[in-house]
């Protein structure tokens, strides 16, 4: 009897964290929340379920705010990272495309998270970079749904605007699955035989 957790315990969770902005249009927050992390030993394509909530909100004026996930993919010798939203360059203004957001856009002050439009979001796709700049504006976003990789991290960051002193409460999770869950320490005794040591992934 094995009492080791089993490795799907990094693949995805649920946190709650603070995003707040003293006011006067500035953009607050930049709150980075970690929420998976896979080292699955061995490529396979990956499924995932993304998911905000607004638990709480405090301000006299309308809020925007904004959740965007990034992720680190890794498989062989190559990484990608997703964008991540520069609060320098303005956290709602930045030409990057994140992996995935959601943001709630002039929310009115006081307002109860049962009554906030689309609260709680929650996505199994997401959209790809325009492959033109030049037709950026009109071009059709391709569609994301699953996406090959060996390892993975997954953060997001949160960000929040308005006009008075605002600070929300915000439940992120994501979760992420392998499409074909066939580990290769189900088949065979020997762990030699397996040259890249795929069985010993988590």
């Amino acid at each position: 009897m094995s009492f080791l957790p089993p490795p799907w315990l990094m693949w995805g969770t649920t946190a709650t964290a603070i995003v707040a902005t003293p006011g006067g249009g500035l953009a607050g927050g930049g709150t980075t929340v970690q929420l998976a992390k896979i080292n699955y030993a061995r490529p396979d394509t990956w499924s995932f379920l993304l998911s905000a909530r607004i638990v709480s909100l405090e301000s006299s004026a309308n809020v925007v705010l904004q959740a965007s996930f990034f992720v680190m993919t890794g498989l062989g010798r190559s990484v990608f990272v997703s964008p991540t939203p520069n609060l320098a360059a303005g956290f709602f203004s930045s030409p990057q495309t994140p992996f995935c957001q959601f943001i709630w856009r002039a929310i009115p002050g006081a307002t109860l998270p049962e009554n906030i439009p689309f609260n709680p979001r929650w996505t199994t796709e997401t959209l790809g970079s325009p492959f033109d700049d030049a037709a950026a504006a009109v071009a059709v976003q391709p569609v994301c749904r699953w996406f090959p990789a060996q390892d993975i991290q997954c953060g997001v960051v949160l960000g929040i605007e308005s006009a008075a002193a605002a600070q929300a409460s915000v439940e992120v999770g994501a979760y992420f699955a392998p499409r074909s869950h066939m580990r290769p320490e189900w088949f065979g005794e020997h762990g030699e035989q397996f040259r890249g040591n795929e069985n010993g992934g988590t």
